[in-house]
């Protein structure tokens, strides 16, 4: 990384928080497609990428509040009313079959790391910290306009996984541990 984030992001600790916020999730996916009654998918995260980026947004503020972190979304499709046609088509994540789908994702704000906790629903790894967003099957082009109006359909069940989050995880924890273990309360 460059600029001023450079001292304090790195990309361990960033993996270290991202699999933590993916081990808190999972269960939580499960229980918020039971409760909606729908299927569970072979992928809990199927369909949980919004959800998940936004609750990850704010754990990547809390914990490296330098890094600038957006969340940023996108699709392939040119009918999306959400899709800002100067950004260009194909949109959202590129599977290895290089089929493209809608999808929501975190950035830094210089744009030099993708941050994703849901990319195995398309067959990806299923926390990804990726250096460089093109070559790794990321492509913003939903306005971000659009992406902050999506993202207030969420905000209430975000907001009551970071209770449950804060009840478990202490500010700082990520940087003052060297393993993912939360610091106790």
């Amino acid at each position: 990384m460059t600029g001023s984030a450079e001292a304090t992001i790195n990309h361990d600790t960033v993996f270290l928080i991202a699999s933590e916020v993916r081990r808190f999730l999972e269960p939580r996916w499960i229980e918020f497609q039971r409760q909606r009654g729908l299927v569970i998918a072979s992928h809990p995260s199927t369909g949980m990428c919004r959800l998940s980026a936004m609750f990850l947004l704010h754990v990547l503020e809390r914990e490296l509040p330098a890094g600038g972190w957006q969340c940023l979304g996108g699709s392939p499709d040119p009918a999306d009313e959400d899709v800002d046609p100067t950004l260009g088509l194909p949109g959202g994540y590129r599977d290895g079959n290089g089929d493209w789908s809608g999808h929501y994702w975190i950035a830094d704000g210089g744009f030099e790391l993708v941050v994703d906790v849901t990319a195995d629903q398309f067959g990806g790894e299923t926390v990804v910290v990726a250096e460089d967003a093109t070559d790794n099957g990321y492509r913003e082009n939903y306005a971000p306009a659009a992406v902050r109006e999506r993202m207030k359909d969420v905000r209430d069940r975000v907001a009551g996984w970071l209770g449950e989050w804060s009840g478990e995880y202490k500010v700082g924890w990520s940087t003052s541990r060297s393993s993912p273990n939360p610091r106790p309360r």
